[in-house]
């Protein structure tokens, strides 16, 4: 007899389960494979426009566009070329934007009339691959090609010149003096505008609040305000401080001259 044959499992095919599609985007900024393909590593920016002085100007990465009033792009500059321009547009030389800079007030003024031109100073380091530059100091060396000082270079010009006021007060509040120039060094000179609201967060939170630091290490909020003020660094002539840097880095110990002889027939010099 023969045996029953046996059926094939049936194997149930599940569901069809659709993957999301993949999105590629193209944009100038891509590298190679090995295969000799392309990988996608950002998006492309989208163009920002701005309304200034009855013109419009587009601005797309590090360049920007001058439109007509059909939309057409008449020229195009380096972000850095026109923010430079704008800079000179706005305070024709440079003891202008430095009066105005200097009070944190009329800075204010500055930073607003820079934003509604569309231009700011994390873009103005990265197109002009200088991270590390003072924002005073980066408008000046675009708008008149002025000397550029990193922002350490000018905490520890501050540093220098208030060693008196650093021996005024106490460890913790020449400590907080301190954390304050490092944390211009990091950020940059905004961080002095907005100091109450910095004395809230890491680290300066553990000393107390802004009121408790004022009145335990600085002896008062006025102060407190007074030491913060003149410790700031501040948008002096960079020339007068890069020679001086210059010259504190050359400088060698003076060596006492010794003393001539009056006549070569001397056997002995007066002292």
């Amino acid at each position: 007899m023969r045996p029953a044959s046996r059926s094939a499992p049936v194997t149930e095919t599940p569901p069809s389960v659709e993957e999301p599609e993949t999105k590629y985007l193209v944009d100038r900024r891509t590298r190679s494979t090995p295969a000799g393909g392309e990988i996608i590593t950002e998006p492309p920016q989208e163009p920002r426009k701005f309304y200034i002085d009855g013109g419009e100007v587009e601005v797309i990465g590090h360049l920007v566009y001058d439109l007509d009033t059909d939309g057409k792009k008449l020229q195009v500059v380096k972000y850095t070329e026109y923010s430079g321009r704008a800079v000179r547009t706005l305070y024709p030389t440079r003891e202008a934007l430095q009066s105005a800079w200097a009070n944190p007030d009329t800075r204010a003024e500055v930073l607003r009339e820079l934003t509604e031109r569309g231009i700011s100073f994390e873009e103005l380091a990265a197109s002009s691959d200088q991270p590390d530059a003072d924002p005073f100091d980066l408008l000046c060396h675009l708008a008149w090609n002025a000397p550029l000082l990193t922002r350490r270079q000018r905490a520890e010009a501050a540093k220098r010149k208030t060693q008196d006021l650093f021996a005024q007060h106490g460890d913790t509040a020449r400590e907080i003096l301190t954390l304050l120039l490092d944390r211009y060094i990091e950020r940059g000179i905004l961080q002095f505008n907005a100091l109450s609201e910095l004395m809230k967060v890491q680290p300066f939170d553990r000393y107390g609040s802004p009121s408790e630091i004022a009145t335990h290490h600085f002896g008062g909020v006025r102060s407190m305000k007074d030491a913060v003020s003149r410790c700031r660094p501040r948008s002096t002539n960079n020339e007068k401080l890069l020679n001086g840097q210059i010259r504190n880095r050359r400088k060698k110990p003076a060596r006492h001259a010794k003393p001539k002889c009056r006549s070569p027939r001397a056997t002995t010099c007066r002292r």
